[in-house]
């Protein structure tokens, strides 16, 4: 199965590929700073004195904001920020990446996968080529749960369904085996490009 002839034109708009990894980089980083309140730092409720007779000023819990080492009254959470990248400005970007690596490292199969051992998908990987020290990505719309289990030990092979695939993913490895299903997806994605 090819690509539509569409896909291969090099007359392609230019591209800030350093706009698309610092967005791409930024999402992926996990936000997880955050202060405490009164109620989520470690102390015990119990009442630090009794109320009357000691002189001091009342108090009700060591949490207090008031207190050195309590919660903090209005504390921040980690914020949820998100950077967008255009779609068409996307699939420009995923376009030039098929354009220079579909010859090098992308195969476009129509397999099935109907297997549940390891040993019969090693026999079907190495029909198209020797993968030792190689990074395999297997992209499919649809796919069998035994079949992820027949390559889960496998070192250098994973699996994506088509909608989690992103430019990245055409870098980072070496071979894409795409499924059938996804050349029809991609051409009428990038077609009208």
């Amino acid at each position: 199965m090819i690509l539509r002839d569409s896909f291969y034109i090099k007359k392609t708009k230019k591209i800030n590929f350093k706009k698309f990894f610092y967005i791409y980089n930024f999402n992926r980083k996990l936000k997880i700073s955050k202060q405490k309140t009164r109620g989520e730092v470690n102390y015990s409720n119990a009442k630090p004195w009794k109320q009357k007779g000691t002189g001091k000023a009342r108090a009700g819990t060591k949490s207090s904001p008031l207190w050195r080492g309590g919660g903090k009254v209005f504390a921040k959470s980690p914020a949820k920020i998100k950077k967008k990248i255009n779609k068409k400005e996307y699939f420009f970007f995923l376009k030039y990446l098929f354009l220079y690596n579909v010859s090098k490292k992308i195969f476009f199969l129509k397999f099935n996968l109907n297997f549940s051992k390891t040993i019969y998908f090693l026999e079907f990987i190495k029909n198209f080529i020797s993968f030792k020290k190689k990074k395999i990505l297997i992209i499919s719309k649809y796919i069998n749960k035994k079949v992820l289990f027949s390559f889960k030990n496998i070192k250098n092979i994973n699996f994506k369904y088509l909608k989690n695939f992103n430019c990245i993913d055409l870098i980072e490895n070496d071979l894409l085996f795409f499924d059938i299903y996804c050349v029809f997806i991609l051409n009428e994605k990038i077609y009208n490009l």
